[in-house]
């Protein structure tokens, strides 16, 4: 997680913003926040390999005590939840760098027809035209600087599109999903230059207002089931 991301979390409960638990171990690489705690008035979070997890539930509690134990690597067996043999399926997938493929991430991560549909994603009709709208968009003057968040972004399919539109520059992309693995998979293979954070689309999104120049949230509407509330956190969230 970069330092900059971290100025733009807030609670969802509270509202307040979210500051590092000194207190508890932290892991970094470079100048980013690899594995953490936060904390505000009302709850605490944890950073999973680089990810901020904006929910309170017992699996995030659990990888709370499991980091502030220094257990970073069980944080992350957590928030996968993967039983023995992909465990160690996962483990011998992450030793080999590079050279593993985003197929047999999905095999790990997700062995069912979720997993399928996000190895076809590219050639979805639901993404060729989301794709279109976006690159229409993309046309206006301003409407790609600064921030973007693609909420309920999933793997990060269309993030990685918005980051190609978007450019260089300050601020930077940001894919928000429920599913922790989905955000494993996208900050290391599908849109390895986005940020990451994990949230409940049907809580407030724990982000400041205003902070983005465009707010994407494509398939996922229909399984939210406070609809009204997203759409009022989604136009919140627009400069």
């Amino acid at each position: 997680m970069d330092p900059s991301l971290l100025a733009l979390l807030r609670c969802p409960f509270c509202g307040t913003a979210l500051t590092l638990v000194d207190s508890l171990p932290v892991q970094r690489d470079s100048d980013r926040i690899m594995s953490a705690v936060l904390g505000c008035a009302c709850c605490a979070y944890p950073v999973v390999a680089g990810i901020p997890v904006i929910i309170a539930g017992d699996r995030e509690r659990a990888a709370m005590n499991a980091i502030e134990a220094g257990q970073h690597g069980q944080a992350l067996d957590l928030m996968l939840d993967l039983d023995a043999p992909r465990r160690a399926a996962f483990q011998a997938l992450v030793a080999r760098g590079e050279a593993a493929t985003y197929r047999e991430a999905l095999d790990i991560l997700s062995p069912d027809a979720e997993g399928t549909y996000f190895v076809y994603r590219l050639s979805d009709p639901t993404f060729v035209t989301a794709s279109a709208v976006l690159r229409a968009v993309a046309e206006t003057p301003g409407s790609l600087q600064g921030w973007i968040v693609d909420v309920c972004g999933g793997a990060g399919h269309l993030t990685r599109l918005l980051g190609e539109l978007r450019g260089s520059g300050p601020g930077g992309t940001i894919v928000a999903d429920l599913y922790y693995w989905k955000l494993w998979l996208a900050t290391r293979m599908t849109a390895p230059g986005a940020h990451a954070v994990c949230c409940d689309g049907n809580d407030p999104l724990p982000f400041t207002r205003g902070l983005a120049s465009l707010v994407v949230l494509s398939d996922a509407f229909p399984y939210i089931w406070r609809r009204r509330a997203l759409a009022e956190e989604l136009m919140r969230l627009l400069g």
